[in-house]
């Protein structure tokens, strides 16, 4: 009796869990209400059918996000039970998400955010026009800008500090239009270390003042900035800038001449904050490579390290206002002179370690009074000689010029260990000045601080020539072993009396001390 018990018990189980269709649920495409292998149906009852619905049943327009993370659409075929198919809309791509951006709206593809401050460009796999509209997110590189200007604007509106310029190499940004680093924001290639040659910046012909401003705590970084249509009056890099933070420009090259045309400038340094140019090449521009023009002539320092203003139409560098420190400077074969601080100039130059060579006219041209002028350690070679002088008589000067009395104030004037050596006409110049330049090396015993003057003939050429001007250019080594009036140096008297002081010399400049490179 027990073991019919038992049997009758099962029996009656299994009548239980018949596997039967039709029981009513509540959300289509659900299992939870429908017996096993079973899924609830648009018709709210459970069926096999509706659990075999492609991609489940769906209600006609419904739009989601498929189980691959693209975006579907249910397209209605009264089918009563599936309701209809899914149709895929949208392929997000890998990277990409799929969801609702906002509660009321679509899933949709969308771009991850851009991470840790930095917005990304890439000008041939950056996001194109359409969707997803990019973030500026490193991956995936459909996430990317594709202009640099976009990155630009967004970063103007808080979206991030750093602009990357992505992408294969080489890679081409093309600037439509005058591009605005915002103040704080860096815009910097993607190389470790810098690879400003794969890094190219092309200026388009909607450029008007600029490819690249500067605002106060800009920096540019690892590009170069390439003239390829922009009009002739703009310059490549301009800085614009309130008193405020540094604005950087390291590792770059601007290169600013194309066919048929060249930028006016290189750089053009205005503004009044502090700027910094380290390892920068500039060349091919109509006039200086960099023209220096702050709005106040101290306060404001520019200083320039390691870099090369070469082959430029006028001068290297032009200095109308500003304090500018040169540190391991080029300036090479320009087709003026190598450096020009410009008649009426107000502010302060100091050259460090420079070398300044195969310049088209005077190596270096003080044409006014500055408030400081400091050389230390600098060659001045084999630039061609240009006629200069404060007065109707002019003389042919190759190396250095100097205009005017000098700065006065202690420290205002320095000009030790240089070498000025085979430049055409004179080595230096000194015209029209009723107080001293004082060119002496140092009383350090002919060390370091020794100035060279050396390669000056055929004659008339000069060491040293004071043209209405006094000069003391004492502690110096000359061509001549003992320095001679009308051989090493000159004294012209004109407007005003004239007298070089060299009776305490060094030796003369050996052969290794004169190699122009």
């Amino acid at each position: 009796m027990r073991r019919l018990a038992v049997a009758a018990a099962a029996l009656a189980l299994a009548a239980c869990q018949v596997d039967v269709e039709g029981a009513a649920c509540e959300v289509p495409g659900a299992t939870a209400q429908c017996p096993s292998g079973q899924a609830c149906g648009n018709d709210l009852r459970c069926s096999r059918r509706a659990a075999a619905c492609d991609g489940g049943p769906c209600t006609p327009g419904q739009v989601t996000c498929s189980a691959g993370g693209d975006v579907v659409r249910c397209d209605g075929t009264g089918d009563a039970v599936c309701g209809g198919t899914w149709t895929r809309v949208a392929d997000c791509a890998p990277g990409v998400r799929c969801g609702q951006r906002t509660p009321d709206a679509d899933p949709e593809c969308y771009c991850p955010d851009a991470a840790g401050g930095e917005l990304w460009v890439d000008p041939v796999a950056g996001a194109p026009q359409g969707e997803p509209a990019p973030t500026g997110a490193r991956e995936p590189a459909q996430c990317r800008y594709r202009a640099l200007s976009d990155a630009l604007a967004r970063a103007a509106e808080g979206g991030g500090t750093a602009v990357v310029a992505a992408g294969a190499v080489p890679a081409v940004y093309p600037v439509a239009a005058d591009l605005v680093i915002p103040p704080g924001v860096t815009l910097r290639g993607d190389d470790a270390p810098a690879a400003p040659a794969g890094r190219i910046l092309a200026l388009g012909d909607g450029v008007v003042a600029a490819g690249v401003t500067l605002g106060a705590g800009s920096t540019l970084a690892g590009v170069t900035v390439r003239d390829d249509a922009a009009p002739d009056a703009a310059v490549a890099i301009r800085t614009a800038c309130a008193a405020g933070d540094l604005a950087r420009v390291s590792d770059v090259a601007v290169a600013a001449s194309r066919e048929g045309g060249a930028l006016a400038a290189g750089l053009r340094l205005e503004g009044a904050c502090p700027v910094a140019l380290e390892r920068v090449t500039v060349s091919g521009a109509a006039g200086p490579g960099v023209a220096v023009a702050r709005e106040v002539a101290v306060g404001a320092p520019v200083t320039a390290e390691d870099s090369v203003l070469q082959a430029n139409a006028q001068e290297g560098l032009r200095l109308a206002r500003g304090d500018v420190t040169l540190l391991r400077v080029t300036l090479a074969a320009n087709g003026g002179a190598g450096l020009v601080a410009a008649g009426g100039a107000d502010g302060r130059l100091t050259l460090e370690a420079c070398t300044v060579r195969d310049n088209g006219a005077t190596g270096v041209v003080l044409e006014a009074n500055t408030a400081r002028v400091w050389i230390g350690g600098t060659r001045i070679c084999r630039n061609a000689a240009s006629p200069r002088g404060a007065f109707t008589t002019k003389r042919a000067v190759g190396g250095l010029y100097l205009a005017g009395n000098p700065p006065a104030g202690a420290q205002a004037v320095g000009f030790s260990g240089n070498a000025v050596h085979g430049n055409a006409g004179d080595q230096v110049l000194v015209s029209g000045s009723v107080t001293a330049w004082h060119l002496d090396g140092g009383a350090d015993a002919c060390g370091a601080g020794r100035n060279l003057f050396g390669e000056y003939a055929p004659s008339p050429a000069r060491g040293l020539v004071a043209d209405s001007a006094v000069v003391s250019a004492q502690w110096n080594g000359w061509a001549g072993v003992v320095p001679a009036p009308g051989i090493d140096y000159e004294a012209i008297t004109g407007v005003s009396a004239a007298s070089v002081t060299a009776s305490t010399y060094c030796d003369p400049p050996a052969a290794a001390e004169l190699i122009c490179e």
